[in-house]
């Protein structure tokens, strides 16, 4: 049994209009690429109130614990778990994206759960 893992930080190709994740999902299934991981969670430089992907125009969470992204996403991140060599997903914090969880713990414990329960549903390797 072969058990290699071949990870790959993707970026934004994955928060973006549907036309470039739609071909993204495509390309990373073609490859032996088995761990996508995903953009980095920061802290909104615009809006404190929110953590988002990469940058300042993509919004995930707020600090209710809400979702606020890409309405689609979770339906992306489904589709690319379910096709070539995938087996798990990874989504990293920046170091301003951990302070700002670690606020929230200590300020809003429930909305910190939700939103890392909403990571882990959305991103756990598939059952199989």
């Amino acid at each position: 049994m072969n058990n290699k893992r071949i990870a790959l930080y993707i970026g934004n190709a994955l928060y973006t209009k549907t036309p470039a994740i739609t071909k993204t999902i495509q390309t990373l299934q073609n490859s032996p690429l088995t761990s996508p991981i995903l953009g980095l969670l920061n802290k909104n430089a615009n809006n404190s109130s929110q953590l988002v992907y990469n940058d300042g125009n993509n919004p995930v969470f707020n600090d209710s614990g809400d979702y606020v992204g890409n309405p689609n996403w979770h339906k992306y991140l489904t589709q690319l778990k379910t096709g070539g060599h995938i087996q798990e997903l990874y989504l990293s914090f920046s170091t301003n994206g951990c302070q700002w969880m670690s606020d929230l713990i200590n300020t809003n414990k429930t909305a910190a759960i939700k939103i890392l329960s909403y990571i882990k549903n959305n991103l756990r390797p598939l059952q199989g």
